[in-house]
This record gives structure tokens, sequence and C-alpha cells, in this order.
């Protein structure tokens, strides 16, 4: 008896160290995500109190607004918003707490996927073998699920496995209990995003598995599945032909699209295919000495990490059944999209769309149960050379784990070159009053909102400075989610308004030290042309500085006055590495040179 308690002890503190190993090779790897700034529709959704500002609204009525729009687009997945929208309004513009949250949550996902595989497989070495695989394919792009959409899909994938978990308590012990919770959380499910109607296909799976399983509880369970996807799909029919508004993402496309929108998505689930698209963009920024420490540091970690789970590999019973729902869960999301018209004229190789984290799920339930089965198979075969075999294996994955975090890495910089650093340095100017002697009404002309999606919007500015009477004209005409104004618009305005209300606002951050930057705001006293070659006459100049070291200092002043042939403005350098800088001149700045326009150093 005391032999039984010591090595119950033994394998409790083993399964413990293992976690934490693991979840400290979590963090390692995740060091780009938590790098990552707003992304997807995550860049709208951080800006919710400027909406509620702009639209005098409450949470409520603006989240019960949004969620009655999609309904009568014949959407119905309301938990999204109702988790979504209060979340961001309580983290406001912080990054790093979303980051934060955002990986916690993810975990909490893995962590039911681990349990059902457990259950599943009844093989806790396979199901922790699997999480080790999830870095593998734990990469990153500007709309990738596991850094953006607004926690859309680790409630989804927690839900779903939560269905499945309860589905298999049901059919093996038959308390209504588990029929209740099953049927709960798959309502849940449905209700917090479409992906979810793949769990009935997985179902069907775990009823084919379930042989020893009593033939009524089996029957009981899938058919309550069954119906209640039924119920969803009536109600959903039943809204579209109601209001007759259809959403393209999930309106039906052609069949001869329907192979290649696949075909895309599919491979999207694999490492590295997302740099296809960037491939020329991304070795534009370099890596620093410290990502390729923590590459190594990462090597050597995760090898030991993984051998030591090797070891303890064993055939898993029923593996063909574990294979199915592993493939099913690659098949299954990819075909939801290749059907969507949508999708068919937008996805690109290189591309996924957010459920694409289910089918990386899948492919890691497969990668760990082909590893697991083809270890034990030759240990009945091989002994010594077994342990080098293991080895290697271990040396693989960890080698493609650590490619793809520098992929991760790379990905990081360049994205934050183009979105992160650029707000950042805006937030601040606004943070420390650059807007804050602006009249009523003033409406702030900008070029780069097109190319910066809604950060300097309406709602953005609203959110900082807690002004909604702010209009903001974009040179480029095509940002998202800001206060689009042609050009008969603006002459008209232009005209109309009195001059104090005009004001001309540039941003810029450095590359080589990206939270180095500057915004500028000055009154336009009068423009010529049209676009996109206009001229301002720009005076009262005022700019917002912020340098890490005075060499930052030198050349945001250097790039200032080369562009605005401000002559006299490094002379008129201040001590502090950050601050406002004032320009008693009048000058004229044309926009032509903008539209090519490139950072440097």
């Amino acid at each position: 008896m005391d032999n039984n308690y010591f090595s119950s002890i033994k394998k409790t503190h083993d399964l413990a160290l293992t976690i934490s190993l693991l979840l400290l090779f979590f963090i390692i790897s995740s060091i780009p995500l938590f790098q990552f700034g707003f992304s997807g529709d995550d860049l709208y959704n951080s800006q919710i109190k400027g909406m509620l500002i702009t639209q005098n609204q409450t949470m409520f009525a603006f989240a019960k607004g949004i969620i009655i729009q999609w309904i009568n687009s014949g959407r119905l997945y309301p938990i999204s918003f109702i988790t979504t929208y209060p979340l961001f309004y309580l983290i406001g513009d912080n990054v790093i707490l979303y980051n934060l949250i955002h990986w916690l949550a993810t975990l909490v996902s893995l962590g039911f996927v681990c349990l059902f595989l457990y259950k599943f497989s009844n093989k806790k070495e396979y199901s922790l073998l699997f999480c080790s695989l999830v870095p593998f394919c734990w990469f990153l792009s500007p709309n990738s699920p596991w850094v953006a959409q607004a926690f859309l899909l680790p409630l989804v994938i927690s839900f779903s496995m939560l269905t499945l978990i309860n589905y298999l308590n049901f059919i093996q012990q038959y308390k209504t209990k588990y029929l209740f919770y099953m049927l709960l959380f798959f309502s849940l499910s449905l209700l917090t995003y479409e992906v979810a109607l793949i769990v009935p296909v997985l179902i069907l799976v775990l009823h084919c598995w379930g042989k020893e399983c009593a033939s009524h509880a089996k029957l009981t369970g899938t058919a309550a599945i069954l119906l209640l996807m039924l119920a969803y799909f009536v109600v959903i029919v039943y809204l579209r032909r109601s209001y007759g508004v259809g959403y393209e993402g999930t309106s039906l496309g052609s069949m001869q699209s329907f192979i290649p929108t696949f075909f895309k998505q599919f491979m999207g689930e694999f490492p590295l295919v997302n740099l296809y698209l960037f491939r020329e963009k991304l070795f534009y920024y370099p890596l620093s000495k410290s990502t390729y420490f923590i590459t190594l540091l990462l090597v050597f970690y995760s090898t030991v990490l993984i051998y030591r789970l090797l070891h303890k590999v064993s055939t898993i019973k029923h593996s063909s059944y574990v294979f199915l729902l592993s493939l099913l869960l690659q098949i299954a999301p990819a075909a939801l999209i290749g059907m969507s018209k949508r999708y068919q004229l937008e996805l690109q190789f290189g591309m996924s769309h957010i459920p694409v984290i289910l089918q990386q799920i899948g492919l890691c339930m497969m990668l760990a149960l082909i590893i697991n089965n083809t270890l034990s198979f030759l240990s009945n075969y091989l002994n010594k050379q077994l342990n080098y075999l293991k080895l290697f294996f271990a040396i693989l994955i960890s080698s493609m784990i650590s490619i793809s975090f520098l992929a991760n890495q790379m990905t990081a910089n360049w994205y934050n070159q183009l979105t992160r650093y650029s707000r950042e340095i805006f937030e601040k100017s606004l943070k420390n009053g650059l807007f804050n002697n602006l009249p009523p009404h003033a409406m702030v002309i900008t070029h780069f909102a097109g190319a910066e999606p809604c950060w300097n919007s309406t709602q953005l500015r609203a959110q900082l400075i807690n002004r909604a009477d702010l209009l903001v004209f974009d040179l480029n005409g095509e940002a998202p989610f800001t206060d689009k104004h042609y050009e008969s618009d603006f002459a008209e305005k232009f005209a109309r308004l009195t001059p104090n209300n005009f004001y001309y606002l540039d941003y810029e951050h450095l590359i080589k030290s990206p939270k180095s930057g500057y915004a500028l705001l000055a009154h336009i006293n009068n423009y010529s042309g049209i676009q996109p070659q206009l001229t301002f006459a720009l005076d009262k100049i005022k700019i917002f500085y912020f340098a890490e070291s005075k060499k930052d200092l030198k050349n945001l002043l250097s790039k200032i006055s080369k562009r605005y042939q401000l002559k006299n403005l490094e002379n008129n350098r201040a001590a502090n590495l950050s601050g406002f800088i004032s320009v008693p001149m009048k000058i004229a700045f044309s926009t032509e040179g903008l539209n090519n326009r490139h950072l440097a150093s």
C-alpha cells in the first residue's frame, strides 16, 4: 500500500512538473505574440470607448444594435459581441493587457482540447505531446486568430470541446446532467461563431468510436445534437427570408470556385505558408541579437521537453478514430470557407480565414498521433536505437518550432512598423495635449489614415481626449471606419467653415528605434490643387516628439526639418527627450511627395 501511495505521489509530481515545463515553453514561444499590436477586427474593437462617446450610446445599446444588425443579415452569434465589447471597454487601448488576456484565453481553450484528447485516447502522454506541438503551428499574420478576432476562437474552441467532453461522459455514464451540459455548450458554441457547425461531424466520429457504450445512450446523445443543429438552421433560414439581407461571407459561392478556395484555406494551416504574401517585406526589418539568443534557448529547451515526452509514448487504442477526428478538424473548417462566396473572391494563397486555428489543432493532433504510434511500434523492434530516433524527432520538431518563432518575430516586426508604433506615437501626442486647443468642430486633414486604418479616426480621438466633435479627412480616401469626405465636400467645407477650423496632422516613427517618433499639427491657412497634389499653407506649427536617446532626437528633428523645410528646427532642440516644439513661421507644403512615402531610420 505504501508503494502505491508513493507511486501515486510521484506520478502527480511528474505531471505537475511536465505541465509547468509546458507552460514555460508556451511563454518563451509566445514572445512575438506579446509584441503584436492590435490587428484584424480588434483595430476597430479597441476603440469601443470612443464609439460610445461619438454615438452617445450606452454599452448595452451599442452591443444590442450591432447584434441586431447581424441578425438582420442572417447571422446569429451574439455571444461574440456580449463578451468582446465589455472586455475592450475595460482594457481600452492597452495592447499589453489585451495580449495577455488573449493568450490566457487561448491557453484555457487548449487546456480543454487536452482534456478532451485525454478522455478520447485515454492517454495523458498523448495529450501532453499534442500540447508541445502547438507552437509548431503558432504562426502569425495580420489577421491570425492567435493574435486577433477579440477572443472569438478561444471561446468557440472551449465551448466545442466541452460539448465533446460531455458527449463522452453521457454515452459512458448515461446521466441526464451530461446531456444537459452537452446541449448547453453546443448552443453556446453556435451562438459564438458559426464554425461550431463542424461539431456534429465530430460527434458522429465519437458515436462510431463508442462501441462499448450503450447504443441507446449514443442514439440519444447524437440525435439531440443533430436536432439542435437542425433547429439552428431553421432559425437562420427564417432570419434570412424575413429580412432578405444576406451576408456575403455566409452566402454560398459557385461550385467551380470551391476547390481552389478550399485548397488555399487548407494550405493555410501549415507553418510558414502565410509568409508567401509578405516574403518581400519581412527581411527589411532586421532581427535583434536577443531574438537569436531566445531562438537558441528555445531549440535546446524544446528539444529536452519533447524528448522527455517521447519517452512515455505508448500505443493508443482505436487510433483510427483519433486520426479520423484530427483529419475532419482540418477538412471541415476549410470546406466551410471554400463554400463562402466572399472568400471565393478574397482568399489568396498564403491567406487563411480565422477558422484555420481549428485546422491547426487538427494538424497537431495528427502529428502527435503519427509520432506516438510510430515510436510505439518501433519499440517492439529497436532498443538502443530507439532513443536516437526519439532524439531525432525531438530535434526535428524543435527546429521547426524555432523556425516558426523566427518567422513570427519577423512578422511582428514588420506588422508593428505598419501599425502599432505609429498608433502609439499618435496616442502619446494626444494624451500629452496635441489637440487640446483645437476649436469646436475642427477638421483634421491627414494622409495616413488609409495606410493605417482607423487609428486617427474620430472614435480613437474621442477615446483619448473625450471629444466627439472633431472630424478627420483622409487624403487617401480609402480608410475604413473614418469620417470620409470626398474632394467636393472638402472644398465646400473649407469655403464654408471658419478659417480656424482646418488643421494638418502628420506623425511618424523611426524604423531602427520604433518607439521614437513625432506628431506634427499645423493650422491650414489655405490650400491649392487637387488630389493627389495638394499644397497647404501652414502656420502655428506644433510638434510633439518622443525619443529614446539623443541620437534618436537628432534623427527625428532632421527628418522633420527636411520634410517641411524648417531650417532652424534642430537649433530649437530641447534638452528633454520628449516634449513640444512650437514653430512661429509659415510654410507651403505639398502632399505630392507623400504618396510614395517610405519611413527612414
